[in-house]
C-alpha cells in the first residue's frame, strides 16, 4: 500500500534580498564573565532604553488555565486536608559530617579493574 521513496537531492532557496546583519549583545556589567565594557560601542541599554517604556498594557484578567489550575489545587488540598505550602525562602541545608560506612571495593569495580589490567598487559599499553 505504501511505498518508500528516497530522494537524493537537497533543495536550497537563495534570494537576492538575503543580507547579513551584525547583531550585538550587551549584557549589564558583571552579568557575564566575558563582558568587557571597553570593547562595546554605545547603544541602547536596559538601564537607559531608547525604545518606548511605561506604556499602557491592557489587563484581560487571569488566564483560564491558571484559574482551573488554582481550583484543582484548592480541591486537592480540601480532599487531602492539607494545605500545600509554597515558599521562596532558602531551603534548609542537608546534614554534614555524617558517618558513611565503607564496605570496600564493589565486585563489579574490582572485575573492571582486573579486565583493564589484563587488556593493558596484553596490548602493552597503559592508559
Amino acid at each position: 500500500m505504501f511505498r518508500s521513496v528516497t530522494l537524493g537531492c537537497a533543495l536550497t532557496f537563495l534570494s537576492e534580498d538575503a543580507k547579513a546583519t551584525k547583531l550585538t549583545y550587551r549584557p549589564t556589567p558583571g552579568a557575564a564573565p566575558w563582558y568587557d565594557s571597553s570593547t562595546v560601542q554605545g547603544g541602547p541599554t536596559w538601564k537607559e532604553p531608547t525604545w518606548p517604556v511605561n506604556y499602557w498594557v491592557p489587563n484581560f484578567g487571569m488566564d483560564k488555565e491558571i484559574i482551573e489550575s488554582l481550583g484543582s489545587t484548592k480541591a486537592t488540598e480540601e480532599e487531602a486536608k492539607h494545605e500545600i505550602a509554597t515558599t521562596f525562602d532558602k531551603p534548609k541545608a542537608p546534614p554534614r559530617d555524617y558517618f558513611v560506612p565503607n564496605f570496600g571495593v564493589d565486585h563489579d569495580v574490582a572485575m573492571t579493574d582486573l579486565n583493564i589490567g589484563e587488556a593493558e598487559a596484553q596490548h602493552g599499553h597503559v592508559l
